[in-house]
């Protein structure tokens, strides 16, 4: 499972860090090396786990020529941002 986690880090030094948002990415098992089927989700602020804000499916990702960024921007256009 990849865990992207969102945090606003208010003055750059650590002092001060707010969660914004948490995206989970994993792997649903019915993939090959080459190609990886996903399912991902969305929480919010102050939601970080429980039921998702936001659902989606990512589906024949070339996982081992694109970077993993890849699958998080299409992890996002699958939720609807």
């Amino acid at each position: 499972m990849i865990v992207v986690d969102v945090k606003l880090d208010q003055y750059g030094l650590g002092e001060k860090i707010t969660p914004l948002a948490r995206v989970l990415i994993h792997n649903d098992g019915t993939g090959t090396d080459l190609r990886g089927n996903y399912y991902t989700c969305a929480f919010r602020k102050g939601m970080l786990s429980g039921k998702p804000q936001r659902i989606g499916r990512v589906k024949n990702h070339p996982r081992k020529s694109a970077h993993v960024l890849t699958l998080l921007r299409k992890s996002l256009e699958a939720m609807g941002y």
